[in-house]
């Protein structure tokens, strides 16, 4: 039986390491795809079957006694169909779209797309299988959500399959085979499209999760196993054992980085160069983390053997301090290593940001210094009877104090971890005449405090360096960065400008016809956050320059302009302009004349206006290889040309001349300058051009926020490991004496009490948000509402030229009032919008959102608000009738409140950190008594 336990670690890891093995080749070698396509292909026969009973439903009421025009009110049970179910329903009378369930897929034109009975349809936003039936007078038809199909990702918009609908987001869906493809079919038989299995993941993650952790729980058997033998080698020396076991983990984890075993954590987030990279050894934050674990391995071992003893004793003892002392170091630098080199968030005062990663890299930290922490325990206990205990006192006394005044002079981790190896040293010798018993829970919350406080200055510092190096290298592309939003679109309208069949009809002066049309169908919306402005040239035209106050021929200034500083904006006609005046297009239209071999060009000048970067979300509208990275998200900067702000974005409000700031008497490329607690780094490429990156500084009270979660994290975690891991120790973390007892009772109390008031507190905190938020929102809808209804309360409909009017006028508000507006007319279609874009591109419907039409159409609200959804921006809808004063309906005002979650999220966050800092005191109280 002993023989048994002795090999029972290693067999237990084997059967792990082999049925990982079995599951990984499973899912990776076995087309797993066969098994998920079967399941989708069940899946739809399920949806179409729910599908066919609200069709009867819906055709029953059809045939019965539908009131006239009442259809809205009739069909309101099914408004929320296609957020609950994926699915969703059209019906039309005499080709006019009657009803619809959601605006998401009520496009235009739907009915003549829809040939067959059942058939697949593609929409700007999505994937569905249509099925259509014909009552009277009437067609219906029914959707089945399948994926979304937007024409770019981001953030918000992910083309990906809709639950209940289970597949990888690679996987393609085709109208017809091809080779590699499996065939779809719909419930009555019929061809309906093929599912091609493609990209590297063709499997559900939950079995990729279920692998990882059977590896996981191997290596850590093995480890085990790994931890018994060494005591089959007592004979042999300290030294051999432990460099014995360190070529053993080295080997362990080379195996895992040259032939990449195994194969299936390459799948895994953690295990890509996304967040951490540092060379080939080092490829990813999983990779860092293995290290992590085999070093504390190393490190257990080294605690539990070393040992000083033999007439040499006293020889080991100031090599074995000098040994932990630059562990200590080795420390330092991973963590700088670590938090330099990755794209993760550390900041613990926004814990919002805090996701599985940045818990990782903490745990990774925390692994560190717990295994430094053992060995350097290890060798304050060995040593103890050995040391002058006078001599080892001074000698810290002088030294530790040293080491902080190096700290001032010397801001780096290598010099904080020294401080913090002296600082251990003193405390553990003190202990006894602090009478707190080692190992005790006092000893525990003493030393727990100690790391949290350095390392948490570690940490920070790093994230301050990190911080300026990421300034520079935003400012250095500030100096040559471009509008991606604007380009996109630029490219978009060219082919819009090429078919476009009005232009040509108004190529006549004055031209105010022609700019007001450009105006209003080409430059709206986003665009108008610039100063545009048009030039209209033919071959004997000339332009007058102002500065100059002389003419010359419009073509070859334009030419010469595009030559000299025009990039082009690949799939069209326009250029931005990299003459480092601001942000400036060109653009150039160009139609032959009959009567004029040059032609007739349009010359469109845009200049960024000194705003803020758009209302609302303009992220929405931005492909996610658009979007700036995360490290830049709490970032200000300002452009400055010719001493005046020229453009500018984030929370730090910028003066308008840069003169203020006494910057511009240094000929340095960057500067580096601190002012109203931010960071400012200031990058000079020229001597016209000036660009300042700002960033919040970390204060003390960023630290204060920040020390409680540090210190709950490692409480844990060190209670966990010690607890689980050492059963001997547990008789000295856990007494059973009076004081233990009273310690007990008042934490429970007090954990208690906490999660009871943290909970109800948190929740009215909700509650309060989302009052304050509405009633925020009804102030904004009050006063627009009243500036649109005091130039629409004498009319009698929207009229084209009253709609151009509210185009303009919704822009403005929308600047105003920092939030986008639509209108529509009374039968719920889009007539208005300061933000378009996101209707012409297909993201959704120009249609109401049905259960606000039938709130306001059929219940005659007065003010309507509704929870709404964007993919996966979820957001705040106010709506509310415009009438004249005759009382008669002219449409409907939308405010669609893009507010940021992170407002809820951090105050959220605050109030628990004040939490954890009263409860953190109540509980230390408690340990002390």
């Amino acid at each position: 039986m002993a023989e048994f336990r002795k090999y029972l670690f290693p067999i237990i890891a084997v059967l792990l390491f082999l049925a990982a093995s079995i599951l990984e080749h499973r899912t990776l070698s076995h087309e797993p795809e066969k098994k998920l396509i079967k399941t989708f292909q069940q899946t739809l026969f399920d949806q179409e079957i729910k599908l066919s009973k609200i069709l009867d439903e819906v055709q029953k009421k059809i045939s019965g006694t539908v009131p006239g025009r009442n259809y809205a009110s009739a069909f309101s049970p099914y408004n929320n169909l296609f957020e609950e179910e994926g699915m969703g329903i059209l019906l039309f009378k005499n080709q006019e779209m009657v009803y619809w369930s959601s605006n998401y897929f009520s496009f235009p034109n739907l009915e003549s797309r829809i040939v067959r009975d059942n058939e697949l349809v593609i929409l700007p936003n999505g994937i569905f299988e249509a099925r259509k039936r014909t009552v009277g007078d009437h067609l219906l038809i029914g959707f089945i959500h399948i994926r979304n199909n937007y024409s770019y990702e981001n953030q918000f918009l992910e083309n990906k399959f809709i639950a209940p609908f289970n597949l990888p987001s690679s996987f393609k869906i085709l109208g017809e085979n091809s080779k590699g493809s499996y065939e779809i079919r719909t419930g009555e038989d019929q061809y309906l499209f093929s599912i091609l299995p493609a990209g590297a993941r063709k499997f559900n993650e939950s079995k990729l999760y279920l692998t990882a952790i059977l590896y996981l729980l191997g290596l850590i058997f093995l480890l085990m196993a790994l931890y018994g033998k060494m005591n089959d080698y007592l004979a042999e020396s300290f030294p051999v054992k432990m460099l014995t076991l360190l070529i053993i983990l080295f080997i362990i984890y080379w195996i895992h980085i040259l032939f990449g075993i195994p194969a299936i954590l390459k799948h895994l987030d953690i295990f890509s160069p996304r967040y951490y990279a540092v060379a080939r050894w080092l490829p990813s934050l999983g990779d860092f983390f293995l290290l992590t674990t085999l070093f504390f391995f190393w490190c257990l071992i080294f605690a539990r053997e070393f040992t000083i003893h033999g007439k040499s004793k006293n020889k080991l003892i100031i090599p074995s301090f000098i040994f932990v002392a630059l562990l200590y170091q080795l420390v330092g630098l991973m963590i700088a290593n670590l938090i330099s080199n990755s794209s993760i968030t550390y900041k613990l005062n926004r814990i919002t940001d805090i996701d599985q990663f940045s818990i990782s890299s903490h745990l990774a930290i925390a692994l560190l210094l717990f295994s430094v922490f053992l060995i350097n325990l290890k060798i304050l206990e060995k040593t103890a009877h050995f040391v002058n205990k006078n001599v080892f006192l001074r000698f810290h006394l002088i030294a530790l104090p040293a080491s902080i005044l190096l700290c001032v002079f010397f801001d780096t981790p290598v010099v904080y971890l020294l401080t913090l190896f002296l600082s251990v040293n003193l405390l553990h010798s003190q202990i006894k005449r602090l009478h707190i018993g080692r190992f005790s829970l006092s000893y525990t919350i003493l030393f727990i405090s100690l790391f949290s406080i350095v390392s948490l200055i570690v940490i920070y510092k790093t994230i301050g360096q990190r911080d300026i190096q990421v300034q520079r290298l935003m400012a250095v592309n500030l100096g040559s960065e471009q509008d991606p939003i604007a380009e996109v679109f630029m490219t978009n309208m060219q082919n819009q400008f090429n078919t476009d069949s009005i232009i040509p009809k108004l190529l006549t002066p004055p031209y105010e016809e022609l700019e007001s049309y450009l105006n209003r169908n080409y430059f709206d919306g986003y665009f108008r956050k610039y100063a545009i402005m048009y030039t209209f040239c033919t071959g004997r035209d000339n332009v007058l320059i102002e500065d100059q106050n002389s003419s010359v021929p419009c073509f070859p200034y334009f030419d010469k302009m595009i030559d000299e500083a025009g990039i082009s904006i690949p799939g069209s006609k326009f250029y931005y302009m990299n003459n480092m005046e601001g942000l400036v297009y060109l653009g150039k239209i160009h139609y032959p004349l009959a009567d004029d071999s040059h032609g007739f060009s349009i010359f469109i000048t845009m200049y960024s206006k000194p705003i803020s970067e758009g209302i609302g979300f303009p992220e929405l509208l931005m492909d996610k290889s658009l979007i700036k990275p995360f490290r830049y998200k709490y970032l200000s900067y300002a452009k400055y040309f010719d001493d005046e702000l020229v453009n500018r974005s984030g929370e730090y409000t910028y003066n308008y001349y840069l003169q203020s700031y006494n910057i511009t008497g240094s000929d340095n490329e960057f500067q580096l300058r601190r002012w109203d607690g931010y960071n400012h780094v200031i990058y000079r490429p020229d001597d016209k051009n000036f660009i300042i990156v700002s960033n919040e500084a970390l204060g003390f009270l960023d630290y204060l926020i920040s020390f409680p979660y540090l210190f709950v994290f490692y409480f844990v975690f060190v209670l966990f490991i010690t607890i689980i891991g050492n059963p001997n120790l547990r008789k000295f973390i856990i007494p059973r004496d009076l004081r233990f007892k009273i310690q007990v009772a008042i934490i429970s109390v007090v954990l208690i009490s906490l999660l009871f008031v943290a909970a109800g507190t948190i929740y009215y905190n909700i509650q309060e948000y989302k009052k304050r938020h509405q009633i925020d929102l009804q102030g904004k809808m009050e006063s627009i509402a009243g500036e649109i209804e005091n130039r629409m309360n004498s009319v009698g409909s929207i009229t084209p030229e009253l709609q151009q009017w509210l185009y303009e006028e919704l822009y403005n508000l929308s600047n105003i009032f920092k939030t986008d507006i639509n209108i529509y007319d009374i039968k719920g279609d889009l007539i208005a919008s300061s933000r378009p874009e996101i209707f012409r591109i297909g993201i959704t419907s120009e249609r109401m959102n049905a259960e606000a039409f039938y709130e306001l159409s059929e219940r005659y609200q007065l003010h309507y608000f509704h929870p709404e959804k964007i993919g996966n921006l979820s957001y705040l809808s106010a709506y509310e009738p415009i009438m004249n004063t005759q009382g008669d309906y002219l449409g409907y005002l939308n405010l669609p409140y893009f507010t940021r979650q992170d407002e809820l999220r951090q105050g959220i966050s605050t109030f628990i950190v004040a939490f954890i800092n009263l409860y953190l005191f109540l509980f230390l109280a408690s340990v002390i008594v």
